[in-house]
């Protein structure tokens, strides 16, 4: 079986529903790669197997909400000194003091949602985006790299258009890529 594309996403756990919409974007997305999706890990979960995953992953998702809770701060780090792709998003929220010294020490360009849809409809976008950077290696066939693109040019013409919402992927899996 091919590769899979390794993502992880860190956020506090408040942030159920945005944890969802990034599930529901990769699955959208029409390629046929799978995706592999690990998260923060749970309260009592090694620290060792999220740093392994950070290691492994392809992309790093950070998703900041209200607060900075652990271990965002330590894989953000990790993702940064293993050299990892970092896409950096923040919720238009009030910020506690610990979320506000994070956005300024993280020194990232961070992009701001409002909700877990707008999240989903940026996301669809960046990802669709850094799938077809010819930088990257994800490996895709040319059957994809013409849907994706077709699919760029999808979103942009439905960019106002709403994203219905759905259930099922707010949790680490692994997502079967499209076929035909």
């Amino acid at each position: 079986m091919a590769k899979r594309i390794h993502l992880f996403v860190s956020s506090s756990r408040d942030l159920a529903a945005e944890r969802e919409a990034v599930g529901q974007a990769v699955a959208e997305l029409p390629i046929s790669k799978g995706w592999e999706i690990r998260h923060t890990a749970h309260r009592g979960e090694p620290i060792s197997a999220t740093l392994e995953a950070i290691e492994k992953c392809d992309l790093f998702l950070i998703i900041l909400g209200q607060d900075a809770t652990a271990p965002i701060g330590l894989e953000w780090e990790h993702a940064r000194l293993t050299g990892k792709r970092i896409l950096a998003y923040r919720k238009d929220v009030t910020y506690s003091p610990s979320a506000q010294y994070f956005l300024r020490a993280s020194k990232a360009e961070w992009v701001l949602f409002k909700d877990a849809e707008a999240l989903k409809r940026d996301l669809l976008k960046t990802l669709a985006q850094e799938l077809l950077d010819v930088k990257n290696r994800y490996g895709l066939i040319v059957e994809d790299v013409e849907k994706l693109m077709e699919f760029l040019k999808h979103l942009e013409e439905e960019e106002e258009k709403p994203i219905g919402e759905a259930e099922g992927a707010g949790e680490s899996g692994v997502i079967i890529g499209q076929r035909g």
